[in-house]
């Protein structure tokens, strides 16, 4: 686990959700989103998390869930989720935009999602929905996030 350069995000209650927007390269399409790599922590303790994959629409706002599953992450390690062995599918990618998301399931606090500590967020490519809430909005300006998920998406193409 690269500890150093994490900040573990405290706020994250049951049924809040960060998300992760990505545009791959135009020589990428068309292709399915395989794994995830996350880091949570800094507790051990292996928790449930909804993990899907999202359509994204204007200005890079989630806007479509495709298909999603509950799994168990372990925390403090940077864990690789198959995505199809959870029987998640993401669906033939044809073009633009897609999101991971992560939810919290049924605890609160730690194991919790990961941001890096380098000073820089992309507010365009990284959201957060609280509990009760159907509006998605930028990390930054939810909770004064600065820096990105590490919440990484692995392509396979065609």
């Amino acid at each position: 686990m690269p500890t150093d350069g994490l900040t573990f995000q405290a706020w994250p209650g049951p049924d809040d959700c960060w998300a992760s927007v990505y545009e791959p390269p135009s020589d990428a399409y068309p292709f399915d989103v395989v794994q995830a790599i996350v880091a949570t922590g800094p507790s051990a303790s292996t928790e449930s998390f909804l993990l899907e994959v999202w359509d994204v629409g204007n200005e890079n706002v989630p806007s479509a869930r495709i298909d999603g599953a509950i799994v168990d992450v372990p925390g403090n390690e940077l864990a690789e989720i198959d995505l199809v062995a959870n029987g998640i599918d993401s669906s033939l990618i044809m073009e633009g935009r897609f999101a991971l998301v992560m939810c919290h399931v049924d605890h609160m606090g730690e194991p919790s999602i990961a941001t890096d500590d380098d000073g820089n967020v992309d507010a365009g490519l990284n959201w957060v929905k609280a509990e009760g809430s159907d509006e998605w909005q930028t990390a930054a300006g939810f909770a004064n996030i600065d820096g990105d998920f590490i919440l990484r998406a692995v392509i396979q193409t065609y």
